[in-house]
């Protein structure tokens, strides 16, 4: 079963959000309501990956030219918990990816450093 239909076994009132994700809501200046619309807006997702060791869902959605929403979430019996959240230039992002990630990301904190 792929997460956009595990994510249509639930509704909106059964999201919660850890005290992490709350934080980070606080933070980004988002509301719980948009996360949750974004959350189910499926045609959004544009990619997920499954973290074995965490147990967790690590969902990517397209919220605009410019810019991904990453919604870290579990999947819980009675409700979906929104663990943590993060936006993301896809400009950057495709640099990390051409670099294979941890490289450029180490060259950043490097010149940051110096």
């Amino acid at each position: 079963m792929g997460v956009k239909e595990i994510i249509r076994r639930y509704d909106k009132s059964q999201v919660k959000f850890t005290k992490h994700a709350e934080i980070r809501l606080t933070q980004r200046g988002f509301s719980k309501e948009f996360v949750i619309n974004v959350l189910f807006d499926l045609d959004k997702l544009v990619f997920e990956e499954f973290q074995e060791e965490r147990k967790v869902y690590k969902l990517v959605y397209n919220l605009s030219r410019k810019y991904n929403l990453v919604i870290v979430v579990t999947f819980e019996k009675d409700f979906i918990k929104v663990v943590t959240l993060y936006c993301t230039s896809k400009k950057i992002q495709k640099i990390i990816d051409k670099s294979g990630g941890f490289h450029i990301i180490r060259k950043i904190l490097i010149t940051k450093t110096t």
